[in-house]
């Protein structure tokens, strides 16, 4: 039987050339086939968030991620309420070069991640996707990056988030 793998991964920028310490617009599409879905990186760890990291590489200084606003809805095959994206994801990380960056970078994000539809849940994969760039003095200035309306920013590394249980808010007229 032909494998599943509903979810594309794919990263571009608008900076193909950028001078050493600027942050790079990075942006991670996930193309989703119809009736699957992603989950969010901010579900509880339990559940499979979705990791999202960019490869050490010495020539980038640091990162942030952020993911787009997800769609909280009742999930059928874990029956809780969770954090999805359908059809289309744009992720950004904006990643700064380090200041003595030169010559070619090659930046790779992994994802690692768990698909699922109505019915059923695959098993959690790890993919990477790659976007080149070349780190130059005569580089032109990059736009500051500002994430689009409603983003989240997610920590590299920040603790998973653990479960709330939720308890009954019932408070007794005393």
């Amino acid at each position: 039987p032909q494998r599943l793998d509903p979810v594309q991964w794919s990263m571009t920028s608008t900076a193909e050339v950028a001078k050493a310490g600027a942050t790079v617009p990075l942006r991670l599409t996930a193309k989703i086939e119809p009736g699957w879905h992603l989950y969010s990186l901010t579900i509880p760890k339990d559940l499979y968030p979705t990791k999202l990291t960019l490869v050490d590489n010495p020539a980038v200084d640091s990162y942030t991620v952020y993911q787009p606003p997800p769609v909280r809805a009742m999930d059928p095959n874990l029956k809780e309420i969770v954090e999805t994206y359908s059809n289309q994801a744009e992720f950004w990380i904006p990643a700064t070069l380090k200041s003595d960056a030169a010559g070619p970078v090659e930046m790779t994000a992994q994802v690692r991640y768990r698909a699922c539809d109505d019915k059923q849940c695959l098993n959690p994969r790890t993919k990477t996707a790659t976007f080149k760039l070349t780190a130059a003095a005569a580089a032109p200035a990059i736009e500051e990056f500002r994430a689009p309306t409603g983003y989240i920013e997610v920590k590299p590394g920040a603790p998973p988030v653990e479960r709330v249980t939720e308890k009954a808010s019932t408070t007794s007229a005393q």
